[in-house]
């Protein structure tokens, strides 16, 4: 399967690749590509943290100002 991690905020692309990595070691995780099995995406804004991976989202408040704490 290939993952897409569509990504607007430079930031934190390294460390959610690596994250993605972790939770899905046998898959390819590219960034901004066209053809992918699933897209994960993520906004950030007042305080939380939206993330959509395929048709499914979930938001959290961001914890002591990290995002990739809160995502993890």
């Amino acid at each position: 399967m290939v993952i897409n991690l569509k990504n607007d905020i430079e930031k934190y692309q390294y460390g959610i690749y690596h994250l993605l990595k972790m939770i899905f070691p046998y898959d390819t995780v590219a960034v901004n590509v066209e053809n992918a099995d699933k897209t994960l995406s993520y906004q950030i804004a007042k305080g939380v943290v939206t993330v959509f991976f395929g048709d499914r989202s979930h938001t959290e408040p961001i914890i002591r100002e990290d995002v990739l704490l809160t995502l993890k």
